[in-house]
């Protein structure tokens, strides 16, 4: 007879007479009775019927009591991760019209050049030529991409000759200010660039959002603007998923909720996916200052039951990481406007770029031998106890977090970490468990 074990990797809370369980490895959810909770937690397992832990067991709440669950997970996550789509992210231009005070880049007036472009597009053809992907994903990131739309029209012209020749699907995501997404350039990138998802960045209502993201001509009162876009883009019947985050800190906490409001009272939260994000280091802007005594976990289940009062259905319970971020994708990378070839987002544009290990090299003389590979090393640091990751019950659904702010001792876990069991409570409460 086998013998189980619980599971290492899972969640609970206890509500009225029962407690309710989240397996971080299949992402499912069951309600178990205190009697049975007990049996399982005091490891009476082999005293349940056969039924109870058959069924336990089909959703990883029990699994064989000999099982190296970590290396199941990363042998699980390797295979998952060996993706048919390529991944890249081109930054088309290297300037931004607005200059947040967290935002750690140095902007310059320069888009990305024809002959850096043909170089880019050379290298995801070679990428595309030698690997085995059905669809190539593009996305668009900043400075303030939209800057450079004249650039993201060429390359995508080129990118779409690359993917009918190699018969691969495309489609592509721009993250943005929202200043410059007029309805003319949302159909634009929605019709003619394959942009089928868009991030708007915003930071409150427009008394907080207006004195945290002015524009670098000291004008005032982006906000109005912004909302002004959106509301045109959602007026169009498109198949185009619209985001809004919300980036907060200690300073701007209290303008989630009325943000929230707003964005109700204009039709607009429904009809997006909205999530805030707590600021944080990035370039040699530390932010620390703006985060002290800023709980970020207790207030985002605040702004959560808020959007779930207004109808708004948040995402609550996280879901497998099968690749942590672009570091640890082997085949991804981000090409600046000056030919440069990263591993990380928040490495472009940044002063101490070339001290990184994230920084890869020149587009002139970058080959696919210079990557690195991220993954393998980041998976022995967490195993060397290098992080946190190895004895977190977490680790399905977060898979490290950023390999690169435990190297600079900045520990980037998720809020769920902190917040789980009020997530799972409201989650239960929205919906009818009556498992077993």
């Amino acid at each position: 007879m086998i013998d189980y074990k619980l599971s290492k990797y899972i969640t609970s809370v206890e509500i009225n007479n029962f407690v309710i369980v989240y397996s971080l490895r299949t992402c499912k959810i069951t309600k178990l009775s205190k009697v049975l909770w007990d049996f399982l937690s005091k490891d009476r397992i082999n005293l349940l019927p056969i039924e109870i832990i058959d069924h336990l067991k089909e959703i990883f709440i029990l699994v064989p009591a000999i099982t190296n669950e970590f290396q199941e997970i990363n042998d699980e996550n390797k295979l998952v991760y060996s993706s048919n789509t390529l991944y890249e992210v081109i930054q088309p231009s290297a300037d931004c019209q607005m200059g947040c005070f967290y935002c750690g880049q140095n902007h310059e007036r320069k888009n990305i050049s024809d002959t850096t472009i043909d170089k880019i597009t050379d290298a995801i053809e070679n990428k595309i030529k030698n690997g085995n992907f059905d669809n190539l994903y593009i996305g668009w990131f900043g400075a303030e991409p939209l800057i450079g739309l004249t650039q993201m029209k060429s390359i995508t012209s080129k990118l779409l000759l690359i993917c009918r020749k190699y018969n691969l699907s495309y489609n592509s995501k721009v993250v943005t200010n929202g200043l410059k997404l007029t309805l003319n350039v949302f159909e634009e990138l929605n019709k003619n660039l394959g942009v089928n998802h868009i991030e708007f960045t915003i930071d409150g209502v427009d008394e907080y959002h207006n004195t945290r993201r002015n524009l670098k001509n000291n004008t005032k009162g982006t906000f109005l603007k912004i909302i002004k876009n959106v509301k045109g883009i959602l007026n169009v019947n498109s198949d185009c998923k619209i985001s809004i985050r919300c980036n907060v800190d200690k300073n701007n906490e209290m303008s989630v909720i009325p943000l929230i409001d707003l964005l109700d009272a204009e039709g607009i939260l429904n009809k997006v996916h909205f999530y805030t994000a707590k600021i944080h280091e990035w370039g040699e802007k530390s932010n620390k200052e703006h985060l002290v005594e800023f709980n970020y976990e207790e207030s985002e289940i605040k702004w959560l039951k808020h959007l779930i009062s207004k109808k708004y259905l948040p995402s609550l319970l996280p879901m497998r990481k099968h690749n942590v971020c672009l570091a640890t994708n082997s085949t991804s990378n981000v090409y600046d406007t000056y030919g440069n070839v990263f591993k990380c987002t928040e490495i472009p544009y940044t002063t101490n770029y070339e001290k990184s290990k994230y920084f890869i090299g020149k587009i002139d003389t970058f080959s696919r031998k210079d990557e690195i590979t991220f993954r393998d090393d980041w998976i022995e640091k967490i195993k060397n106890n290098e992080s946190f990751c190895y004895n977190c019950n977490f680790y399905p659904v977060c898979g490290g977090a950023c390999p690169k702010s435990w190297e600079e001792n900045n520990i980037p876990c998720p809020s769920f970490k902190f917040n789980m069991k009020e997530k799972l409570e409201i989650y239960y409460n929205l919906n009818d468990y009556n498992n077993d």
